[in-house]
């Protein structure tokens, strides 16, 4: 890992294994969705995590928001260091500094609230306001941030399109003024014509409001738009992580190399076709976790697993035939 000086987030050897029964009588088997993974975030950048499901780009980013424990590593947020013990100012300084943005705003918005409840009940519960008047302009004013207008307020979810639903999930986790947004596949729900609307909302959020982003998307072509560094994961594993212009243009690892073929238009379906199923977590191929599902592998990828090494300045790739 390169750490970047002016990280504001620093994950360091994190992991996560669960104990889980592949049958109801069998024993209980370790899974390890997350294995060793190290990165940097930078102050105001966006770092990029892609990979197909079950890569553990959602667990990173549950255990960077404190929803689940890490096994082992270290979580680092500005100068805060989250891990098993963690003290209650801490724990209440994460809450309002992190906000998630999640996949599908249907389910994430209350059918029940209008839009003005919405985005209030998290300013409500930490009594950010003094009165209900500034309330009611603080709803306004992120609304209009995020593209909105006051008529909006007295809507509910189901009066919405997609996109105006995503921009009131926008909204509600800008309320609390937070530093980073954890963007946990934001469009994918989208119409592709609207996805490109939000993104761009995103990244002038980011501008105005000096925000740090974790994308988590399965999207290279989404990733590479948003991300100033990227991580790509495999099995819970970087198979390569380094600066956009290295990874997008110059990939070293097998499976960055797929990806990018898959996330073009023609060939948007063919991953599967081309490399089969990712194997199961619970029994992870010896040697290089891709060597089953690479046309490049050679005997030594089946026997020997390959560690993260720099191929340049700002790009390490876990391949033993890359550069």
């Amino acid at each position: 890992m390169t750490a970047a000086s002016n990280a504001f987030i620093e994950i360091s050897g994190l992991t996560k294994t669960y104990q889980v029964r592949p049958r109801f009588f069998a024993r209980s088997r370790p899974l390890a969705a997350v294995a060793g993974v190290s990165f940097t975030v930078e102050e105001g950048g966006t770092f990029g995590l892609v990979g197909e499901s079950g890569s553990g780009k959602s667990t990173i980013a549950k255990m960077l928001m404190g929803a689940e424990l890490q096994s082992g590593g270290d979580i680092r947020i500005a100068d805060r260091r989250f891990g098993s013990r963690l003290s209650a100012a801490d724990d209440a300084w994460r809450r309002r500094a992190l906000q998630p943005v999640l996949q599908d705003p249907t389910s994430a918005l209350n059918p029940r609230l209008r839009v003005a409840s919405i985005v209030a009940e998290p300013m409500r519960v930490q009594r950010s306001q003094p009165d209900d008047a500034a309330y009611e302009r603080r709803v306004i004013e992120l609304l209009e941030k995020v593209g909105l207008t006051a008529s909006h307020a007295r809507r509910r979810p189901s009066e919405l399109s997609g996109g105006q639903r995503q921009r009131v999930a926008i909204a509600r986790a800008l309320a609390l003024e937070p530093r980073v947004l954890v963007l946990d596949e934001p469009v994918s729900a989208l119409d592709v014509s609207i996805q490109a609307q939000v993104l761009n909302l995103l990244k002038d959020l980011q501008a105005e409001l000096k925000l740090t982003y974790l994308l988590i998307s399965h999207d290279l072509a989404v990733v590479a738009y948003m991300s100033s560094r990227i991580g790509v994961l495999y099995l819970g594993q970087f198979m390569e992580i380094g600066d956009k212009a290295d990874v997008i243009a110059r990939p070293a690892h097998p499976y960055t190399q797929a990806l990018i073929a898959a996330s073009e238009p023609e060939h948007a379906a063919s991953l599967d076709r081309v490399m089969g199923e990712i194997p199961s977590p619970l029994a992870p191929p010896p040697g290089c976790p891709f060597h089953p599902r690479c046309q490049q592998a050679v005997a030594r990828c089946r026997v020997d697993k390959p560690l993260l090494r720099p191929i340049g300045p700002n790009h390490q790739v876990a391949c033993h035939l890359a550069g």
